[in-house]
């Protein structure tokens, strides 16, 4: 089973890094990056607004290869790094993403008793409803 961890990376790079190279660079990360989104080892990226950041979820199989896997990414010797790895809380409903889609475009959500809208809102008011208690 693989295991899951929170990576923030925010880039440090030089300020007399000429910008040809740093655009490069760039188009390496962006290509390798897309690479490992493929193959659902980058499973989630999030830019952090105002900060050349990003928070990135990664399914990798163990600590070996989440290292493999950065120490891969072009941007790397300028990048720091906070890694956090992640468990499954108990009170989730869903064993992984795909499950979460799948039932919601299904419309149904498996913690509630209600049918969904298909947008993942439960319609909690609507034909049938019945107000079960009188209002004080």
């Amino acid at each position: 089973m693989n295991a899951l961890y929170q990576v923030e990376m925010t880039v440090l790079l030089p300020a007399d890094m000429p910008e040809d190279r740093a655009a490069e660079i760039e188009a390496l990360e962006k290509t390798y990056a897309q690479d490992l989104q493929r193959q659902r080892i980058w499973r989630h990226l999030w830019r952090v607004a105002g900060s050349y950041s990003n928070l990135s979820i990664f399914d990798c199989r163990d600590n070996a290869h989440l290292h493999e896997v950065l120490t891969g990414l072009p941007l790397y010797p300028w990048m720091k790094i906070t890694v956090s790895p992640l468990c499954r809380h108990p009170s989730t409903w869903m064993t992984n993403d795909a499950d979460r889609r799948d039932h919601l475009r299904r419309g149904w959500d498996p913690g509630c008793h209600h049918r969904t809208t298909g947008r993942g809102r439960v319609p909690h008011r609507g034909a049938g409803y019945r107000r079960t208690r009188s209002p004080p």
